[in-house]
């Protein structure tokens, strides 16, 4: 996928409104593939957020996207995580015609976006972000 443009896609956020993809660009933006029962995914995300306060007003966006079966589970996880980005909900799981699309098998999982919309990166270390994001924002 690296080198290739970001498939484009809409899903309801936790007050039910749609978030399209298209909104970020002009960004560089991380698309997180993660589920609030998967225990890597949570311990990663402390990480995520220091990176999210570091760049946030340097053009930086993140946006979630929960496997979660259960809307409940998925909301108690975002408000005792404090997760400040998008998030959004895909309750189909494995099946959704999205994780399909990105060829995702296991998460967490995510893609690292350029301003123009194009994949730079995938499951990308916190270092490794942070090393492009200071390289690449201004």
């Amino acid at each position: 996928k690296i080198g290739k443009p970001m498939t484009n896609f809409e899903l309801p956020n936790e007050n039910e409104k749609l978030i399209n993809t298209n909104q970020y660009r002009g960004s560089v933006l991380l698309i997180d593939f993660w589920a609030s029962w998967c225990a890597p995914c949570r311990e990663q995300i402390p990480k995520v957020k220091k990176l999210y306060e570091k760049y946030k007003n340097k053009n930086f966006k993140i946006l979630t996207i929960s496997l979660d079966k259960s809307k409940e589970k998925w909301v108690s996880a975002l408000e005792k995580e404090n997760m400040l980005w998008d998030n959004v909900l895909e309750s189909r799981d494995f099946s959704s015609p999205i994780v399909k699309e990105y060829e995702i098998i296991s998460i967490p999982s995510s893609f690292l976006i350029d301003a123009n919309g194009i994949i730079v990166g995938n499951d990308m270390t916190i270092t490794e972000l942070d090393d492009y994001l200071s390289k690449n924002l201004k």
